[in-house]
């Protein structure tokens, strides 16, 4: 059977609910949002939540977003992005806890934590890379998909690149000697990315606020709307995958 299931990333909900970020309400970007995916994706097993959840740490902010989901169909897993306190996180989310690695069908799904205290840029680091080649060596014919919050490889905006994953090409290197990865998805970028590691997919999603522009040498908006990502999981092995934008309804 095929499974289906989604990736919201970057939600960036304000300290204050009503609260607006480059120019535009996130707490009611996100509400368009789920309720478009619960009309048009409506046999999803499963939301990724891949990070930068708050604007500020703030437990306030976590609460709410906690709300959110308790109204949504589908069970929730999360990330934390450079946003994000993990601790508070954990505190704070009982409809999307954090997770590290699962599965739905015969597929396995990984959760990395890319953050760094007190930084923009990412790195996964070598406990989480030794754990994650552990995993993978332990099922090599099991089909598997990686998500993290940084992204892995250049996007072409020199602003955005400069915050990118510290140590992509560690990451890369395991990526594409275990060919049974098919997907790595990442946020950060707010916008959308496909690229190639290895053999693997290398995806950016965007993100459920407000889009940066692409190939920009400074930050820039472009806003498209909120967006999110949709997977189909064969159990033959092939991912089919795309982006949906959700009309901004004036917010």
């Amino acid at each position: 059977m095929v499974t289906e299931i989604l990736q919201f990333t970057d939600l960036h909900l304000p300290p204050a609910p009503g609260g607006i970020l480059w120019g535009v309400d996130p707490q009611a970007r996100l509400r368009q949002v789920l309720a478009d995916a619960r009309r048009h994706h409506p046999q999803a097993r499963l939301a990724i939540l891949t990070g930068d959840l708050v604007h500020e740490p703030d437990e306030a902010a976590y609460a709410r977003l906690d709300t959110l989901l308790e109204e949504v169909p589908w069970p929730c897993w999360s990330l934390p992005g450079n946003h994000d306190d993990a601790t508070r996180m954990r505190e704070g989310l009982s409809h999307a806890p954090l997770v590290e690695r699962g599965a739905v069908g015969r597929w396995r799904l990984y959760l990395l934590d890319s953050t760094v205290p007190g930084e923009g840029a990412g790195r996964v680091g070598e406990r989480q890379l030794a754990q994650l080649r552990s995993w993978l060596d332990q099922e090599p014919e099991t089909p598997a998909v990686v998500f993290l919050h940084h992204h892995a490889l250049p996007v072409g905006s020199p602003w955005l690149d400069a915050i990118m994953l510290r140590d992509a090409e560690a990451f890369g290197a395991l990526m594409r000697d275990r060919p049974q990865v098919r997907a790595v998805l990442w946020g950060h970028t707010h916008q959308a990315f496909a690229g190639r590691i290895g053999s693997a997919m290398a995806l950016g999603t965007p993100s459920t606020a407000m889009q940066f522009r692409s190939r920009t040498s400074a930050f820039a908006l472009q806003d498209e709307g909120a967006g999110y990502r949709w997977l189909r999981l064969h159990p033959d092995g092939r991912l089919e995958t795309g982006v949906r934008y959700v009309p901004s309804s004036g917010t």
